[in-house]
């Protein structure tokens, strides 16, 4: 199997299909997910949150080269929140802390895969608040997007 890609990944998903697009969620059972309708034709995932935890999706990608990317995704969460990016191949780590905000935002975090990987990599997208968490958290996301920045 080869790590040359024809085309750089370019992944979205956007739940208007009201399906997960491979992404994996760890749920607690009392914290079911929904999809909840934003305007005509446009769902997103919503969540509330009743105790301190993480909010998490994984996702399997193809083989990757080494190379740079971009994680974007809209959030509407008005407790201030970390999110985490894990690439477990890699055993790369992005923690970036967040402002909570009564509006959609859309978030950036760039990362950098460094070895290729053959397999496929996995990564796992985790959004968790502080210790001083008053529940319950109401947790909106749409348009998760990872794309491979061209070389």
């Amino acid at each position: 199997m080869s790590t040359h890609q024809k085309d750089p990944l370019n992944d979205l998903t956007d739940f208007n299909d009201r399906t997960l697009n491979g992404w994996v969620p760890d749920v607690i059972p009392s914290d079911p997910i929904e999809f909840r309708l934003r305007r005509a034709g446009d769902y997103y995932l919503y969540q509330e949150i009743r105790a301190p935890g993480a909010f998490l999706l994984e996702k399997r990608f193809p083989a990757l080269p080494p190379s740079d990317f971009v994680f974007r995704f809209d959030c509407n969460i008005q407790l201030n929140f970390e999110v985490t990016l894990t690439s477990f191949e890699d055993n790369e780590i992005v923690i970036v802390p967040v402002v909570g905000s009564p509006n959609w935002t859309t978030l950036t975090i760039p990362f950098t895969l460094s070895r290729a990987h053959e397999r496929g990599v996995k990564l796992l997208f985790a959004i968790s608040f502080g210790r001083h968490f008053e529940p319950p958290a109401a947790l909106s996301i749409d348009n998760l997007h990872l794309i491979q920045v061209p070389a």
